[in-house]
């Protein structure tokens, strides 16, 4: 597999029914997180082998994945020159994922002892980071969870700014980050 070349329909077909070896499954994630035509496909055959009905899904899957495959072998076939205007494109919208959004501390709080944010649906792991005022990092850590407790050692103090983010993992090392929020714990100062 070149950086150039697509990945065929076998290994598409291989990598979502998992009858790929560990070396090339590697190889076509490291793919995919590169060529966005070829993510496309998988999320098109994703799609159609969850449209499956539930009942008897495992026999059911070679089924579903040969159809995928038929399906994209259609598509590659009809690619053909791309700036004709009979190529019909799907909206490019429809891949794009969404970040995570912050959800507290935001603006005046009376205390910041934990970071919230919500949990869009592909995201599988986060990374949030705690900044002072001057963009020096105070804390950041790794998660599953969609809140981060600050650990003692972190002392905010009163009526500085202070800002955040967090970044969700979309892929293979492939983050999404979240805009960065200022907050301030009011109140007289210590």
């Amino acid at each position: 597999m070149t950086d150039r070349a697509h990945l065929t329909v076998g290994q598409l077909a291989g990598y979502v029914d998992q009858t790929v070896p560990s070396t090339e499954r590697a190889a076509i994630e490291s793919h995919l997180a590169e060529c966005d035509d070829c993510r496309r496909e998988m999320i098109e055959v994703q799609r159609l082998t969850r449209s499956l009905p539930r009942r008897g899904w495992l026999k059911w899957t070679p089924l579903g994945v040969g159809a995928a495959a038929v399906v994209l072998l259609y598509l590659f076939a009809s690619r053909g020159d791309e700036s004709s205007p009979s190529v019909v494109h799907r909206r490019s919208g429809d891949a794009s994922p969404q970040g995570p959004v912050q959800l507290a501390p935001i603006g005046e709080v009376a205390r910041a002892d934990t970071l919230r944010w919500s949990s869009p649906v592909r995201l599988d792991r986060y990374r949030a980071r705690l900044l002072d005022g001057e963009g020096r990092a105070l804390f950041a850590k790794e998660t599953t969870d969609t809140f981060l407790v600050m650990p003692d050692s972190v002392v905010l103090r009163r009526n500085v700014p202070y800002y955040w983010k967090v970044e969700g993992r979309i892929g293979w090392d492939r983050w999404i980050p979240s805009p960065i929020t200022m907050f301030t714990v009011r109140g007289p100062p210590l």
